[in-house]
């Protein structure tokens, strides 16, 4: 079965961040440029990067700031 982009846009992240080309702390691309990237809405992009922050791997920017690459912590 093909994935959906939702889950192509977290796999492509999630395998950027497990292969250090992302490391802690660096920002993502705004929800319109992905959006734009992926050929999907900005809500589409909002709620993969709300699972994707329920998963750990991303924290939420501020009000002027972009998403960011999660701090990793040892469990």
């Amino acid at each position: 079965m093909r994935e959906s982009v939702r889950q192509q846009i977290f796999n492509h992240y999630a395998e950027l961040i497990r292969s250090g080309q992302l490391i802690e702390g660096d920002p993502l691309p705004t929800l319109a440029s992905e959006s734009e990237r992926w050929g999907v809405s900005r809500i589409t992009v909002s709620k993969t990067r709300k699972e994707m922050r329920t998963a750990g791997l991303i924290e939420r920017g501020g009000p002027n700031s972009p998403a960011r690459v999660a701090e990793r912590r040892p469990w």
